[in-house]
């Protein structure tokens, strides 16, 4: 069996060409299951789009509808976060004005923010659950020191939501649980009322 070649390209470049895709074909909670799956690390199979033939450097989609709209929902491969987040690497931008990814150029004027270094957020399996970015006023190199530094932060602060995360979730568990020993107390004295009465 051939395997047929994969590159990256922006999701931006790929266009929904309704012949081949009617929207109403679209199912939303499809994406939505889609998109959460991206979000918790899951690799799914590449797109399968072609040039299109109208518009240069542009795509048509061929298959992957579902996943072209999920990974469009989650912004990966849009703007800086999503670079990051998808290549799981850091990115040192020394002019954000100049950057083509960073997408908030706006805030950057009113902030007076220049230069940049965005990392992912990245636990032990190296599951990426978020973008750490620092900038800084004025033009700036960052050092491998400097780095290394914001590197440490953000794998503690992975940690930190990791933890709160399952704090949460053990908490809405334990919830669920008082609940259901409640409804299974009340069937209890219903059914001893019921017999109760009958006797």
């Amino acid at each position: 069996m051939m395997t047929k070649p994969t590159t990256k390209i922006p999701i931006s470049s790929i266009i929904l060409d309704e012949e081949i895709y009617p929207r109403k074909g679209i199912d939303q909670k499809r994406v939505g299951i889609f998109a959460e799956n991206i979000k918790d690390g899951f690799k799914f199979d590449p797109i399968e789009v072609q040039p299109h033939p109208d518009k240069p450097g542009k795509y048509r989609l061929l298959d992957g509808v579902h996943r072209w709209c999920a990974f469009k929902a989650v912004g990966m491969e849009e703007g800086v976060v999503g670079f990051v987040a998808t290549h799981n690497q850091p990115l040192i931008v020394k002019d954000v004005l100049k950057e083509p990814r960073f997408k908030e150029k706006e805030m950057a004027k009113k902030l007076g923010l220049v230069s940049m270094v965005s990392l992912p957020l990245q636990v032990k399996d190296e599951k990426v659950i978020g973008v750490l970015n620092c900038f800084t006023d004025e033009p700036h190199e960052f050092s491998d020191t400097e780095i290394n530094l914001v590197t440490a932060v953000a794998n503690q602060a992975a940690v930190a939501i990791l933890n709160t995360e399952l704090m949460v979730k053990t908490k809405v568990i334990r919830e669920e649980l008082e609940t259901r020993k409640l409804v299974e107390r009340a069937k209890e004295i219903l059914i001893a009322q019921t017999q109760h009465a009958r006797g």
